[in-house]
């Protein structure tokens, strides 16, 4: 028989994940509950609690790739540790999240190299409803500011993602400012590393559904989901017929690590039937840069009909590196055709501040 590796990794992180018996948190009157398969009754049956706020979470394995989800601020119940990595769940700096970036090396904490293979879900309850939802790497601490907080043991993949697919679907699920939940939602979902995710999120983009929805939906596809991510997004910007939802969707492939995405953008920046998404496929190409990039951008200056399209394609020359930008719009500059292409293109020379771009400008006036 086979050995299938893909399948003993995923068992193997299951199983780590399965055996880790409470979160890491601080300042928290935890409590643990078996889910015990049910985890919409469990649920339910902590948010009746009359211990309120309260909070619970569970944890599920990460999506590869999915990096470190954590606050960075300097907090209080972290600064003993040398660090400033943790997250409070109330008051200032709850909602935090980001990649940390500062220099470890005097901290004395481990420099990771990969995220973590599991994340934290959470939810926090208040007045008989679920009023947020968090999702951290599984190795951030949190305090959850003197509250309840009930950890789930044994949630499977599925229940949290149906869990999660209802909260984000749901128009009645908002925070205490009345914001919906379904953008936090969607963010938890998309760092689960059950392939069901995928389908979820597709249907999330999907017409019928809140804007916000969709639009971190379609975000969260290409920043996380990888090629069933790229394969959805790829039938977007093909058949949408929302262009807004086409730009937000050139935008999430900009971000994806599927190789054919930067393909398909040269492909939306010369065909698409809007002038505002083949600017915008032009600007995000810009920001690969490379020959590619160059060349299709130059392609656009030349071919799209439109001269605004034209014009925006010089600007995404101008956020090219130097040595690939400048010798383009010099040279568009001195010989393009089209009066407005010259005129934007020394435009953007005179923005770069550089010596070689000002002795250009400077040769074209004293002609």
């Amino acid at each position: 028989m086979r050995l299938d590796i893909r399948k003993l990794l995923v068992i193997s992180i299951m199983a780590v994940v399965g055996a880790a018996a409470t979160p890491l948190t601080r300042n928290a009157k935890l409590t643990t509950l078996d889910a015990g398969g049910d985890l919409d009754r469990q649920v339910r049956r902590v948010v009746a609690t009359p211990d309120t706020p309260h909070w619970m979470g569970w944890v599920v394995p990460a999506v590869e790739g999915s990096g470190d989800s954590c606050c960075y601020e300097n907090l209080d119940f972290n600064r003993n540790r040398g660090c400033c990595r943790g997250c409070k769940l109330e008051g200032k700096n709850s909602t935090f999240v980001g990649t940390h970036s500062e220099d470890k090396s005097h901290s004395g904490e481990p420099i990771k190299l990969e995220g973590s293979r599991a994340i934290s879900v959470l939810l926090r309850a208040s007045a008989g409803r679920i009023n947020r939802v968090q999702a951290f790497s599984q190795d951030c601490e949190m305090d959850a500011g003197g509250l309840g907080f009930t950890w789930l043991e044994n949630v499977a993949q599925s229940e949290s993602l149906r869990l999660l697919e209802k909260l984000a679907l749901d128009p009645d699920a908002v925070d205490d400012d009345g914001d919906r939940l379904g953008e936090s939602a969607v963010m938890a979902i998309a760092m689960h590393a059950d392939p069901q995710a995928d389908p979820i999120l597709a249907r999330l983009a999907g017409p019928g559904h809140d804007e916000d929805v969709r639009e971190q939906a379609i975000f969260w596809m290409g920043d996380a989901r990888g090629r069933a991510g790229y394969e959805t997004l790829r039938r977007i910007v093909k058949d949408d017929p929302d262009e807004d939802i086409r730009d937000k969707a050139v935008f999430a492939l900009s971000q994806s690590s599927v190789p054919e995405a930067i393909d398909l953008i040269i492909n939306v920046a010369h065909t698409d039937r809007s002038s505002d998404v083949r600017s915008q496929a032009l600007f995000w190409l810009s920001q690969e840069a490379g020959e590619r990039a160059a060349a299709s951008i130059t392609e656009a200056v030349e071919k799209d009909p439109e001269t605004d399209v034209k014009k925006k394609a010089v600007f995404a020359l101008s956020q090219l590196p130097p040595e690939q930008g400048l010798p383009l719009l010099m040279k568009l500059a001195s010989t393009h055709k089209n009066l407005a292409v010259r005129k934007e293109a020394i435009f953007w020379l005179g923005q770069s501040e550089d010596p070689r771009a000002l002795d250009f400008i400077e040769e074209i006036l004293t002609r």
